[in-house]
């Protein structure tokens, strides 16, 4: 009969290489060139209130109102904004300015806070323009489209 053994030697090796990619990667986010221009500059100055401050002034630069980014995709913010929220706003209200249709059915909402919102599914709407909406999330990246008379309908963020 035949005995298979494990062989420790590589194990150790696989476990010395992994911790060594961990290293490097750890190591290349770490340095400047990932940093904006202006964060870069703060990370030389020595004293620790100067420094503080200058990354205080450097991360209001770079964040905006919850509102702005509101409905986006991580990558659909980063991608046309270079930005990253404070905080996620709960919901937003707006009135509707412009209501456009796909050539499916489904409804296209402009909203006069600059946003546009488009149904993903054709279905009845009571909503008309110059009503008050509010956008708010659902379950697993979702977000509700809800009329003055409480009616919701699923959309996406297409601006």
């Amino acid at each position: 009969m035949t005995t298979i053994t494990a062989r420790p030697r590589f194990a150790a090796a696989y476990l010395t290489l992994a911790g060594i990619a961990v290293l490097a990667a750890s190591a290349a986010y770490a340095s400047p060139e990932f940093l904006p221009p202006g964060m870069r500059v703060c990370q030389q100055i020595k004293d620790d209130a100067e420094r503080l401050a200058c990354y205080d002034r450097e991360l209001a630069a770079h964040t905006v109102a919850p509102e702005k980014t509101f409905g986006l995709s991580g990558e659909k913010t980063r991608e046309t904004q270079h930005i990253k929220t404070a905080v996620e706003a709960p919901s937003v209200g707006a009135k509707v300015a412009v209501i456009a249709h796909r050539p499916h059915g489904e409804l296209v909402f402009t909203l006069d806070n600059g946003q546009v919102w488009q149904q993903l599914l054709a279905g009845e709407s009571r909503i008309e323009v110059g009503n008050t909406v509010t956008v708010k999330p659902g379950a697993m990246g979702s977000f509700f489209l809800y009329s003055p008379y409480g009616l919701a309908t699923r959309v996406k963020r297409v601006q």
